[in-house]
C-alpha cells in the first residue's frame, strides 16, 4: 500500500479562464451545516469564528456550509436569495482568505428535505424561477468576494432529487430517462456559468451512490459527472446518501 500523502501538501490551480484559481495545497474542508446564522438567515460573529479557526488549521479550501437561494430555509441556515446578505458575506469570505484559505460559497434549495416541493410537484414556470434564483446566489457570492460557487446538487436536496429515479418521476424534459433527469442541473449549472463569467469557477456535488434500491448509482453518477463537466462545472465533488426523510416525503406527497 502506497502511504505516499505528499501530493495533499502541493498546490492545485482550478478554472477554465484565464486567471485560475490557486490552492495552496488539496485538502478540503467540506461544507457540513452550522446552523449558526441568525434566524433571519445572516452570518453572525460565531458563523465567522468557526471558519475562521479552521482557516487556521492549514486547509486550502474551506467549502462554506449551504446558502439557500430562496426564502423557504430552514433552522438558522444562511441566506443568499437577497442582497442585504452580501456585506455579512463579504466580511466571512475575507476572513477565510485573510487566514490562508480559499473560500468556495455553496448554494442549495432544500426540495423535498426541507418538506418543500419535489420534482413531480413543480410546474415548468417553477422550475424556471428556481434556475434563475441559483444563478442569483451565484452573482451574490461572486460579489460578496468568494473564490468560487459550489451547487449543492447531493444528500436529497432539490437538485439531487432530480437526479434520482427514486424522487423524479416526471415524464417531460426533466424527467424520464438518465440524460432527462440531469436537465435541472444543466440547466442551474448554465445559468450560474452565464452570469458568473469563465473566471469563476464552479463546484458541483452530487452523489456518487443514493444507497437505496433504484436510487442513483455508481454507473449513474459517471454519466452525470461527465454532463456537468460538459455543462461548466470546474470540479466535481462526490457525496453519497439522500437522507431517509426526504423519500419518505416525496413518497407521501
Amino acid at each position: 500500500m502506497d502511504n505516499d500523502f505528499s501530493a495533499l501538501f502541493q498546490p492545485l490551480t482550478i478554472g477554465r479562464g484565464a486567471e485560475k484559481l490557486k490552492l495552496k495545497n488539496r485538502m478540503v474542508m467540506p461544507p457540513m451545516v452550522t446552523c449558526s446564522a441568525n434566524s433571519l438567515g445572516e452570518v453572525t460573529q460565531r458563523t465567522v469564528n468557526y471558519y475562521v479557526e479552521r482557516a487556521k488549521g492549514g486547509v486550502g479550501t474551506i467549502v462554506v456550509e449551504a446558502m439557500d437561494i430562496d426564502d423557504r430555509m430552514l433552522f438558522n441556515r444562511l441566506g443568499v436569495f437577497h442582497d442585504r446578505f452580501i456585506n455579512e458575506l463579504e466580511y466571512l469570505a475575507t476572513s477565510i482568505k485573510e487566514n490562508g484559505a480559499a473560500a468556495i460559497a455553496q448554494i442549495n434549495q432544500t426540495g423535498v428535505r426541507g418538506n418543500l416541493p419535489g420534482p413531480d410537484d413543480l410546474s415548468l414556470e417553477q422550475i424556471r424561477e428556481l434556475i434563475e434564483a441559483f444563478a442569483r446566489g451565484a452573482e451574490r457570492v461572486k460579489r460578496a468576494g468568494f473564490d468560487g460557487v459550489m451547487i449543492h446538487g447531493a444528500h436529497g436536496y432539490l437538485i439531487s432529487s432530480f437526479l434520482s429515479p427514486l424522487t423524479n418521476h416526471r415524464q417531460d424534459e426533466y424527467g424520464g430517462n438518465r440524460i432527462q433527469r440531469t436537465k435541472f442541473a444543466v440547466d442551474v449549472i448554465h445559468s450560474v456559468r452565464s452570469v458568473v463569467g469563465n473566471e469563476f469557477p464552479i463546484f458541483f456535488r452530487m452523489n456518487g451512490d443514493d444507497f437505496l434500491p433504484g436510487g442513483v448509482t455508481i454507473e449513474d453518477a459517471m454519466e452525470t459527472a461527465l454532463v456537468a463537466q460538459a455543462a461548466g462545472a470546474d470540479v466535481i465533488a462526490i457525496g453519497s446518501g439522500v437522507g431517509i426523510m426526504a423519500l419518505i416525503r416525496n413518497q407521501k406527497g
